[in-house]
């Protein structure tokens, strides 16, 4: 017999149990989507960690905060018994203070709050550069619904309270727009503007009528933030300021965290695949048993008019690659649409974090699994069905 005559034979003894049939098509189907979306996920994500957490400087900041059981704040002594720590390249007080924004002809803008950072860990600008001088400012995109594009370059004023001789009064100071942040990227909120430590250090001494030295000296503060070299070193510095008696809150220990967390997506939808799967090819198995006993007096006179058992199994092993191959067709479109649905409602609705990935080994892995999963499951019965006695088939 031809193998075409094989593939029209077997297509249609499939159709002899439709609903059978289809329904182990997609009980397949089900467990290949499933490997498919949470292998697709799991690269998104993996992607999106290398690019928003792996890439970004804050990684190598430390904040150290006094103990909990303590009621001193940190000050300039405990900044320089920190910055000696091996690897520790850089310091800086965590500090806001609130001003109000006016534009060139001193009309209000809206209320602002300017957090201290250095130009190191200061997010890469959408528009324009980071703050070089001291008077230069990082704005956010948008401050009171307004978009700040328009200021980037330049000069604008600020309104901030300054206190002499026991007396405060509101003084505006001139201010360069060096460029804008994505406020999203970091932990703010969407009305904060970054500047260097010194020119926030400034303001804060002025509403407290100190000089800049003073202040520093005589004040406590409630953080104190170092910056490593390297992100490889920030967990032994931290370790080293714990060890005198202070708390640390650094990203980078929850980056860590991240591809262990990450990891137990693909493993929880190979489970749940291989699950879904060993049904489908238990139900084919079943299937197939059903087929060799209804067709057990068919099976019989091919063989008696010269089949031979290889072509026995031959039929019923292209009837189940034909059902792996339906199944993975029907996977693969509801997949992709699925996949476009995704990734539409995670760029509207979580303004694009991670997107639903596929690739070609991944989808040619599971193209692969499609068909071994009817297979095993068919196997034994197709190998029966082909040592069928034909004398004793016929008489039955």
């Amino acid at each position: 017999m031809k193998f075409k005559q094989i593939i029209n034979l077997a297509i249609k003894n499939i159709f002899r149990s439709k609903l059978k049939t289809l329904t182990s098509m997609l009980i397949i189907s089900t467990g290949i989507i499933t490997l498919l979306l949470t292998q697709g996920i799991n690269q998104g994500t993996q992607k999106a960690y290398q690019s928003n957490f792996l890439e970004k400087s804050s990684l190598k900041e430390i904040k150290v905060l006094p103990n909990i059981d303590s009621n001193e704040g940190l000050n300039t002594d405990d900044e320089k018994r920190f910055s000696s720590i091996n690897h520790v390249k850089e310091t800086y007080f965590p500090i806001s203070e609130l001003t109000e924004l006016l534009d060139s002809n001193s009309t209000q803008i809206d209320k602002l709050w300017i957090n201290s950072m250095p130009g190191s860990l200061a997010p890469k600008p959408v528009k324009g550069k980071i703050y070089s001088q001291e008077n230069e400012i990082l704005l956010p995109k948008n401050i009171g619904g307004k978009d700040t594009a328009k200021y980037v370059g330049k000069s604008l004023k600020i309104n901030h309270i300054v206190s002499k001789g026991g007396k405060t009064s509101v003084e505006a100071s001139v201010i360069k727009v060096s460029g804008i942040y994505d406020e999203s990227k970091l932990n703010v909120s969407k009305e904060t503007a970054l500047a260097s430590p010194h020119f926030v250090y400034s303001l804060h001494a002025d509403t407290n009528g100190l000089s800049v030295e003073d202040m520093l000296k005589f004040e406590d503060f409630q953080a104190l933030s170092l910056i490593s070299d390297d992100t490889e070193s920030v967990p032994n510095i931290a370790k080293e300021v714990e060890n005198q008696g202070y708390n640390t809150e650094y990203s980078l220990k929850e980056v860590q965290q991240m591809p262990g967390l990450l990891g137990m997506i693909p493993l929880i939808g190979t489970v749940i695949s291989l699950i879904i799967l060993l049904i489908g090819a238990i139900n084919i198995g079943m299937l197939t048993i059903q087929n060799v006993r209804n067709r057990y007096s068919e099976i019989g006179l091919l063989k008696a008019l010269g089949f031979k058992n290889h072509l026995v199994i031959r039929v019923f092993l292209i009837e189940t690659l034909i059902v792996g191959i339906a199944s993975y067709i029907i996977a693969i479109l509801i997949f992709f649409v699925s996949k476009l649905v995704l990734n539409y409602l995670i760029v509207t609705k979580l303004d694009g974090q991670f997107t639903v990935m596929s690739d070609i080994k991944t989808l040619a892995g599971s193209l692969v699994i499609s068909l071994l999963a009817p297979i095993i499951g068919s196997i034994i019965p197709t190998i029966k069905a082909g040592k069928i006695n034909p004398s004793t088939a016929l008489k039955e």
